[in-house]
């Protein structure tokens, strides 16, 4: 279990699209860990393939499914902590 929460980050913000792993890949990887506390998870990408977006709610991990390119009220609402699946 990793209990340093306070080198963990609050907040994620995940592309589904990176060169040497993708985010599912990370997803896959980063749900493996035993944190100590819950990290938000937002998912970012220009994808609208309801597939991906349904894929991203099987994930505890994941707060939302952010279309690209985001807005300033998108940013908002992570750190507001309201930016959850409708």
């Amino acid at each position: 279990m990793i209990h340093k929460a306070d080198l963990l980050p609050d907040v994620i913000l995940l592309d589904l699209n990176m060169p040497v792993i993708d985010g599912w890949q990370f997803l896959d990887a980063f749900s493996q860990l035993e944190l100590s506390r819950n990290v938000r998870i937002y998912l970012a990408s220009s994808s609208i393939d309801v597939v991906d977006h349904t894929k991203a709610r099987q994930y505890k991990t994941v707060s939302n499914f952010l279309i690209k390119p985001l807005r300033a009220s998108d940013l908002q609402g992570i750190l507001q902590g309201d930016a959850g699946f409708n």
